[in-house]
């Protein structure tokens, strides 16, 4: 059986007496440089090392011999064990120094604010971070900037108002996330009309410029579109301080010369017009303002009115950016030849009938295929079936506020209650969570289609497999992530062009529940777990077989596009410690894989029971190559 302790591997193994002993004792070595040999001794580590209770020493046991061995760092040296960033190497270093280098470079105990550099030509030597080792001195060289970043007091930042990505790129800030109960209204790539404080609408006239004015052969009301990004992907919410370029579909009144361009960037009292280079587009942001309103303004300037006339013009106005303009954005078809356009409205229907209510889009929990025609609701809200929370009167009717217990929620399916904008599955399995009160957050049958919704450790429908089963390992690693403290997360980049499925399971010991964060933010937590046992057991090390044993699990629809999964073990969900309670473990792991959605109009008579039975038959005949049956499953 293979536990997740750690051990010194052959490469750093010597014998220690004589040809005829087989007793093995670890050494240290030195490492890096053209010779083999570097700065100071170092021990390669791997996951059977294993140490005494305070780690200040690694014990070594020959299986045949009844003498264990013990290594430490000499007290005469004053040092203590030092373990490298990765956990696969420690040296012996002083308090306040770190372990640096690697095994084709050198090692070196380094003190706060120095990094090991240098090359094979020079040496490798500790210096000031932003400092190089030419073979004699560390020297300060200036950086050559990339990414758009520019040289301040010697080193490479990003301008005002955007921010360095992990990939070390500058992309604009962001800004906190919304309240889910509060939906700003605005979705990109969808189109609008922008009626300004006037009454006319915004609109692009023969004079070169934007303005709000009456419609004649001179004058186009626009069509705009607000984008994230050039190609104008729609679906997203427009937030608060969101930078966004305006796209209008149409040109020129009558001659429709210049159609699909950006409006430009004029600033300070320059009337705002056109331009067709995407770069040279002006930059807006869009907010609530006051009841059935938003407001237009700059994300670095604010947006106001030009010089006083009838048909009134705009400028960013670099002096006041907090200026924006009044407007109400009434959503009008992108294209007037869609025939899903019958069901902005129907004749019968502006509002909402007896047992419905508006409520914020994407709130409710209504399911099924195909178009429906909803009845009219406020920008950015849908009308789904409700039922009265509280007291306070009874009877039934359209209610838009709050107040008194006059309160209206969506119907929950049984069970499930109405919070935060979203009805919460109830936790039935025994997994401890970080964030109970959002529910069990680990599978949702509604985001899989072709998928049951009975209770229990059901898996939902897998389609065809994008990513197989792939392992992610959460270490220890000193000094920042070291218990009793959670883990160094795992990050798994994404980029798709539709939603995926995201399939991910403990392994090996039952001892861990997985939070997830998508770009950062909450996504949801492991669950499913049927009861709890921190030990191997049978054919722990595949995915699958601990699928259908109740290990803690989750089944995660990731949104399409270029995104961030961050994995976590926090602190309290599981055990840090092996099933001695004294022993900690040295990782924690889990085992995951991508996989398409299931065809809503295709659904395989039993997608589940096929699913498991490919999985079952792949399991068996890969455990018959190796020479093993998996006779219990």
């Amino acid at each position: 059986m293979v536990y997740r302790h750690m051990h010194f591997g052959a490469a750093v193994l010597a014998l220690a007496l004589g040809a005829s002993a087989r007793i093995l004792t670890p050494t240290a070595r030195k490492t890096g440089g053209s010779d083999g040999f570097g700065n100071i001794q170092v021990a390669n580590l791997d996951d059977s090392t294993q140490f005494n209770e305070d780690r200040t020493q690694i014990i070594y046991e020959d299986p045949d011999s009844d003498f264990a061995q013990t290594m430490f760092c000499k007290k005469s040296l004053g040092a203590k064990f030092t373990f490298s960033a990765d956990g696969k190497w420690v040296g012996c270093c002083l308090p306040g120094q770190t372990l640096e280098g690697s095994p084709e470079t050198a090692f070196d105990c380094c003190g706060a604010g120095h990094k090991l550099v240098g090359s094979k030509a020079t040496g490798y030597r500790c210096c000031p971070s932003g400092e190089e080792w030419d073979g004699e001195k560390c020297k300060r060289t200036a950086p050559v900037c990339q990414n758009g970043k520019s040289l301040v007091d010697g080193k490479c930042v990003c301008p005002p108002g955007t921010v360095e990505t992990t990939g070390g790129a500058c992309e604009p800030q962001d800004v906190p996330s919304p309240d889910p109960d509060c939906p700003s209204g605005v979705t990109a790539g969808k189109c609008y009309l922008f009626k300004m404080p006037n009454g006319e609408y915004l609109g692009y006239n023969n004079n070169g410029y934007y303005s709000a004015s009456k419609p004649s052969n001179s004058f186009q009301p626009g069509k705009f579109k607000l984008c994230k990004d050039q190609s104008c992907a729609p679906g997203t919410p427009v937030n608060p301080g969101d930078p966004v370029r305006i796209q209008d579909l149409h040109g020129q009144a009558n001659s429709g010369k210049d159609p699909n361009n950006w409006l430009n960037g004029a600033q300070n009292g320059g009337h705002i017009g056109k331009t067709a280079d995407y770069p040279s587009a002006g930059v807006f942001t869009v907010t609530k303002w006051t009841s059935g309103k938003h407001c237009l303004g700059g994300v670095e300037s604010g947006v106001g009115p030009t010089c006083p006339s009838n048909d009134p013009a705009i400028t960013f106005n670099t002096m006041d950016q907090e200026s924006c303009v009044p407007v109400q954005l009434e959503s009008v078809p992108c294209t007037i030849r869609d025939v899903s356009n019958n069901c902005l409205w129907t004749e019968n229907q502006q509002s909402c009938p007896v047992g419905h209510d508006c409520v914020p889009a994407g709130a409710g929990t209504g399911s099924g295929t195909g178009i429906s025609c909803p009845p009219a609701c406020p920008l950015g809200f849908q009308c789904v079936p409700v039922e009265r929370e509280g007291g306070g009167g009874g009877g039934n009717g359209n209610h838009h506020g709050g107040g008194g217990g006059n309160i209206w929620t969506p119907t929950c399916p049984p069970g499930q209650s109405w919070k935060t904008g979203k009805c919460l599955l109830p936790i039935t399995d025994c997994a401890d969570r970080a964030r109970p009160e959002f529910g069990d957050t680990s599978y949702n049958p509604a985001d899989f289609p072709c998928s049951p919704s009975t209770p229990g450790h059901t898996q939902p429908c897998r389609g065809d497999q994008l990513l197989g089963w792939t392992r992610a390992q959460l270490n220890w690693v000193y000094p920042n992530h070291w218990q009793p403290e959670p883990p160094k997360p795992v990050d798994i980049p994404v980029n798709y062009d539709f939603d995926i499925m995201m399939t991910i399971v403990d392994i090996e010991a039952q001892s861990e529940h997985f939070l997830l964060k998508l770009d950062g933010e909450f996504f949801g937590e492991t669950g499913g777990e049927t009861e709890y046992r921190n030990v191997y057991d049978g054919y722990n090390r595949d995915p699958e077989w601990c699928l259908k044993r109740g290990y803690t699990r989750g089944y995660f629809r990731i949104p399409k596009g270029k995104h961030t999964i961050t994995v976590e073990w926090p602190k309290g969900t599981g055990r840090y410690k092996y099933p001695n309670g004294v022993t900690p473990w040295s990782y924690g792991v889990a085992n995951y894989r991508f996989d398409k959605l299931c065809d809503p109009d295709n659904c395989p008579p039993d997608c589940v029971a096929q699913k498991q039975e490919e999985a079952e038959k792949a399991r068996k005949e890969l455990a018959q190559k190796g020479g093993r049956q998996h006779d219990d499953l």
